[in-house]
């Protein structure tokens, strides 16, 4: 089963359309930093976001039903990030890599969809799209991975891409 056939077998209605998503998102993150939480107070709750929005991908996605076979090399992890990131935003990213000793996988986009249209200037220590990194620690771990993912650069901090860096532990 290919992840176009996984994204195209949802109805309409059961999707939530990236701009109501990234209204509700800003909503939150406005609210934590007003709220007087440090930047990475609201990144580790922005991650517990991410792995309870994995879990509830798990159940309404079929992404377990595309790695049937599971998911066991290195090649494998990349397109189930690539495949996770097409599913959760409908669209693709924009370079994906492995790095050459075989333990970290470099994810991003220069048109995210978490930040589109998100400027909050000077705030290197916040780490505006760390959910998508609790997603990928989320579905990563059902299938064995020790992984940790942490977003490295963000375009909503200045950066000019969002870049998710997965460092691979081993399996479990």
């Amino acid at each position: 089963m290919s992840y176009k056939s996984i994204i195209g077998s949802k109805k309409r209605e059961d999707k939530i359309s990236i701009a109501l998503f990234g209204g509700v998102y800003s909503q939150i993150v406005s609210h934590l930093l007003k709220d007087g939480k440090s930047p990475q107070e609201v990144n580790e709750i922005l991650k517990r976001f991410g792995k309870n929005m994995g879990e509830r991908l798990v159940i309404t996605s079929g992404f377990v039903d595309y790695f049937k076979s599971g998911i066991n090399k290195l090649e494998d992890v990349a397109k189930s990030v690539a495949l996770i990131y097409k599913m959760h935003t409908n669209q693709e990213l924009s370079d994906i890599k492995i790095s050459g000793s075989g333990d970290l996988i470099e994810a991003s986009d220069t048109h995210c969809a978490f930040c589109k249209d998100v400027k909050l200037g000077e705030m290197p220590d916040l780490h505006y799209c760390e959910t998508f990194s609790g997603i990928i620690e989320y579905l990563l771990d059902i299938y064995g991975w020790n992984i940790s993912v942490h977003e490295k650069e963000c375009k909503a901090t200045g950066a000019d891409k969002c870049t998710w860096v997965i460092r691979i532990k081993g399996r479990k």
